[in-house]
């Protein structure tokens, strides 16, 4: 079998004394040499200082996958012509972000080999690697766990883990650290409550797009975890399409990075925790750089990595809580669930803060309330309305290894998230990968998303009548010719029929694009510019991060606005804009401008509205479609008249 054959290679190795690197070769394909001209073959340890020799023969192209302390890793010829006198770690860095493991590696067996068997190999590499009591922790996430994954379809993590303590010492830590506090996570804009025209799935799932489980091992760095490795790293494969958990793990993000910056000063041995509040805007001033770049370590020195780290921030994030921790009643948990939902099938993860309890265990957490174990970071990263014969359950992911649990993943019920969750957080990824050019594109590539350079934007206004009729709304060409115009002080669109007074009306806005949103009042008599969106008093988000179409209602679904007794005209402007906008800055000059509403706006977001011709309004209904190359904001305005 060929199971035996690899533990027969790897057992050969288990006579050397002092290991100088820790490069385990996987496969090799073709005529692959030390500079010694000794051919590297399957089993080998190969130091990280060594310089290997490829060498073509006739049709076949060398290839070599190893996994080394930056994860597994496939080496190619052309990868080697870029440096052919490079040593063999400075290789695996350039290329292990840049080959798929997935694609350029097959796996070593058509069926999975059982249980015993996996524990003989992986018992093997053990001995192979030099593991010990001392050590195992670290072997076991850099080199064990990213070979159960390559090597083997379904690992049977569990059998593994009791090999794993039983021969060589190695115990899955269970150490919580998260501090979030209600003032902090209430300084958060909170998601706002849209209704989406596509159906909420009864089941989403973010899980193909999940790292390995990390391991925290025995520090208090749960948030570092969940938020760099865990949340951000499915971000950025969800925004690359990466399925493959090798290659996934191979760009996962480093918790090092983001726990040094956001822990105590005072945290030497990085232990207290910290809140996810501060990782996520972490995340979004400073970035964040590879693991495989900074692997973790306590008190590390970050400045080498802080310039790239800028290549990888979040766009932005969002409070999906409807109040913060386990007081919320039956309808504002409702509300939370709905915002857990909405977010995971749109495609965004979430950073979460629970109550960790000692039951935590297990595939299904039993809600059993014991021992509390502190404040815990984790990801949400699915739902499921129908588990449990309808009860309905979140999947999370943990950073407890895939040793914990079921994988390293556990479901919680609704009902027992209810009493264990402290708050909630979606992410805003924006950052994209650059285009490859053409004669880079193959199909041993990790697959990329080709960049589209437009900020495009989407949207639709509509004023609607108690009755459910629509206002009538006419465009107006001179408006729209003359939007970037400051000199042009013409509305988008009028309303066709002036309304009588005590007229109840309701607001309402599409989004089909990510945007900022907001939504201007005032009227003829010069009364105060109101914002009327997003709700200032609630701390309401004007993120609509939303692939598909989402519809907000003012006051809301089940309120109107009335028309009061004074006849004359009202205008209102809604802004889509691509970057958020500084609205204080925007109302007090357009407050003070002594210009009209439609100039003093204009004014106040010069240089950022779109050109004439990036942006088509339709004729018969307060709608547009924008793409521009470099601005980022539509205005449109409305002016009706009631008598």
């Amino acid at each position: 079998m060929k199971y035996a054959a690899l533990l027969f290679i790897l057992c050969s190795f288990v006579c050397i004394k002092q290991l100088h690197s820790q490069n385990i070769v996987i496969a090799v394909k073709g005529n692959i040499t030390l500079q010694n001209s000794q051919p590297v073959k399957k089993g080998d340890n190969i130091k990280n200082n060594a310089v290997l020799l490829f060498r073509p023969d006739g049709m076949v192209s060398p290839e070599v996958k190893l996994l080394s302390p930056k994860g597994v890793c496939v080496i190619r010829y052309r990868d080697y012509e870029q440096r052919p006198k490079s040593e063999l770690l400075q290789l695996v860095a350039a290329t292990i972000h840049k080959n798929s493991v997935a694609t350029l590696g097959t796996r070593e067996y058509s069926t999975d080999p059982g249980p015993q068997q996996q524990v003989q190999l992986v018992d093997s590499l053990c001995r192979l690697l030099g593991a010990n009591a001392g050590n195992i922790s670290g072997l076991v996430f850099t080199y064990i766990n990213p070979y159960c994954v390559a090597t083997f379809t379904s690992p049977y993590w569990t059998e593994i883990g009791d090999m794993l303590q039983a021969k060589y010492g190695y115990q899955v830590n269970t150490s919580t650290g998260n501090t979030l506090t209600a003032a902090a996570f209430d300084a958060i804009p909170k998601m706002a409550q849209v209704k989406t025209r596509e159906y909420l799935p009864n089941a989403a799932s973010l899980k193909k797009y999940c790292p390995i489980p990390g391991d925290q091992g025995h520090f208090g760095t749960c948030t570092g975890w969940s938020a760099a490795y865990g949340t951000r790293t499915i971000s950025w494969a969800i925004r690359n399409n990466l399925t493959a958990t090798s290659d996934i793990t191979n760009q996962a993000f480093s918790p090092t990075f983001v726990y040094e910056q956001i822990k105590d000063n005072d945290d030497v041995n990085c232990s207290r925790g910290s809140s996810i509040t501060r990782a996520v805007q972490l995340m979004k001033t400073s970035g964040v750089p590879f693991l495989s770049d900074l692997s973790f370590s306590c008190n590390a020195d970050l400045q080498p990595y802080r310039s790239a780290a800028l290549n990888y921030t979040i766009k932005d994030f969002q409070a999906l809580n409807e109040r913060y921790g386990i007081a919320a009643t039956d309808e504002e948990f409702q509300k939370t669930l709905t915002n857990i939902k909405t977010a995971i099938s749109q495609k965004k993860p979430i950073l979460a803060a629970i109550d960790c309890y000692g039951t935590f265990k297990g595939k299904v957490w039993n809600g059993v309330a014991d021992k509390n174990m502190g404040g815990h970071a984790i990801c949400i990263i699915g739902y499921d309305d129908s588990f449990s014969n309808g009860e309905g359950a979140v999947e999370i992911l943990n950073s407890w290894s895939p040793f914990w649990g079921n994988g390293g993943f556990i479901h919680v019920k609704y009902a027992d998230l209810r009493r264990i969750l402290r708050g909630a957080i979606s992410v805003y990824d924006d950052v994209k990968p650059q285009p490859l050019i053409p004669a880079d594109i193959k199909k041993d590539t990790i697959p990329v998303i080709v960049t589209d350079t437009l900020k495009r934007l989407t949207g639709s206004f509509s004023l609607v009548l108690a009755n459910g009729n629509h206002m009538k709304a006419i465009r107006n060409e001179s408006g729209v010719r003359g939007l970037r115009l400051t000199n042009i002080d013409e509305m988008t669109y009028n309303i066709a029929e002036a309304y009588p007074s005590n007229t109840n009306f309701r607001l309402q806005f599409t989004s089909a694009q990510p945007a900022y949103v907001y939504l201007l009042g005032t009227d003829s008599k010069r009364s105060p510019v109101v914002q009327l969106f997003p709700d200032e008093s609630r701390n309401i988000s004007a993120l609509l991060d939303f692939t598909s179409e989402v519809k907000v209602s003012i006051p809301d679904e089940s309120q109107y606005i009335q028309m009061d007794e004074t006849p004359g005209e009202d205008y209102l402007c809604v802004i889509y804009s691509k970057e958020p906008l500084d609205m204080a800055r925007i109302k007090n000059s357009v407050q003070g401008s002594g210009k009209s509403f439609v100039k003093a706006v204009k004014e106040a977001l010069a240089g950022r509205i779109v050109n004439e011709e990036e942006v088509a309004f339709d004729k018969n209904k307060i709608s547009f479609s924008a793409a521009s190359a470099k601005r980022t904001a539509v205005p449109v305005f409305i002016g009706f008249k009631h008598q």
